[in-house]
């Protein structure tokens, strides 16, 4: 995972992420979503109580940009209506947020990735992305092909990725 905490601390400009998968499987998660769903209050999520916030508070101060592109269901799982309450601090720490329905954009889905300064894109440790696709088979969803990128993208590969169902902008084949 070292590869991915990297890429954040080395982007110059931008940080984009596309999110589809109807909830995603990360260890820190289960008992917030869970006190969410029954309605019991949820811990402070500021600058100063998550470091994710922090990082990115910092560096959209110092001119960075963060845009994250989220796919939910037309009916939102219980995970996206918790992750869409937890969208107003990302936003007030400078993340732009589109969000789309999944059934309007079906060929998107599966395919996350993270792309950094719009074409300088990081490798990731495969070790951390195989547990990711392990958790995200046991969340119920799935991970068709990876497609390794280590050059910067030329606007054919922007165009590829934006474009072909099976394709991700990290990892390996799977």
């Amino acid at each position: 995972m070292s590869a991915l905490v990297d890429a954040f601390d080395r982007f110059t400009t931008t940080a984009f992420r596309l999110e589809t998968l109807p909830a995603y499987d990360v260890p820190e998660e289960p008992r917030q979503l869970d006190d969410f769903v029954a309605g019991l209050p949820v811990p402070e999520r500021s600058v100063r109580t998550s470091k994710w916030l922090a990082r990115m508070a910092t560096t959209t101060v110092a001119g960075k940009a963060w845009s994250r592109l989220r796919v939910i269901s037309d009916r939102p799982t219980p995970y996206e209506r918790w992750e869409l309450d937890r969208f107003v601090e990302s936003q007030a720490c400078g993340e732009q947020i589109r969000i789309i329905v999944r059934e309007d954009h079906l060929d998107l889905v599966g395919r996350d990735f993270w792309l950094f300064d719009a074409g300088q894109p990081h490798r990731l440790d495969t070790r951390w992305w195989r547990s990711m696709v392990a958790g995200h088979r046991s969340a119920g969803t799935s991970t068709r092909r990876v497609r390794v990128v280590t050059e910067p993208l030329t606007d054919y590969t922007r165009f590829e990725l934006a474009v072909y169902p099976d394709l991700v902008a990290a990892g390996e084949d799977i």
